[in-house]
């Protein structure tokens, strides 16, 4: 009786082994970029909840929003400092746009991929009383 472990494998059983791991992987890796996609998404939506809360609670405290004088600011430490809050810059840039009766949160998604025009927004105003809860999201955003 001859042993398999000491004949080896033939050309043909390597490439039906390397054919098969292709095809796996052709199929997985699209879908792992997609689900990466829609996760980060989700914690950008959350980041903009936070940001609008913070400023929720700097109306009540201070009678402003920031920045109150109709400017953007897109400096994260500037934004973590005045909101005390906590956002990172690694997968987004954020920016808050504000004046006496409404702010806008953004996020703008960075790095490398096929998502890199996706940006979210919420925004809150004094005066209405249907505010958004969720974020939108433009065109490029994952599904």
């Amino acid at each position: 009786m001859r042993s398999f472990l000491l004949e080896g494998f033939t050309l043909y059983e390597l490439l039906v082994v390397i054919i098969i791991v292709a095809l796996v992987a052709a199929v997985a890796l699209p879908n792992f970029s997609g689900l990466k996609e829609r996760s980060l998404g989700k914690a950008a939506k959350a980041q903009l909840k936070l940001i609008i809360r913070a400023e929720r609670d700097r109306l009540m405290e201070n009678g402003t929003f920031y920045p109150s004088d109709a400017s953007t600011v897109t400096d994260i430490n500037a934004i973590n400092s005045n909101l005390s809050i906590i956002l990172t810059g690694t997968d987004w840039n954020y920016s808050i746009t504000g004046t006496q009766g409404n702010v806008t949160a953004y996020t703008d998604r960075i790095g490398s991929g096929g998502y890199l025009d996706c940006q979210y927004s919420l925004t809150y105003n004094t005066t209405s009383t249907s505010n958004a809860v969720e974020p939108t999201a433009n065109s490029a955003c994952p599904k």
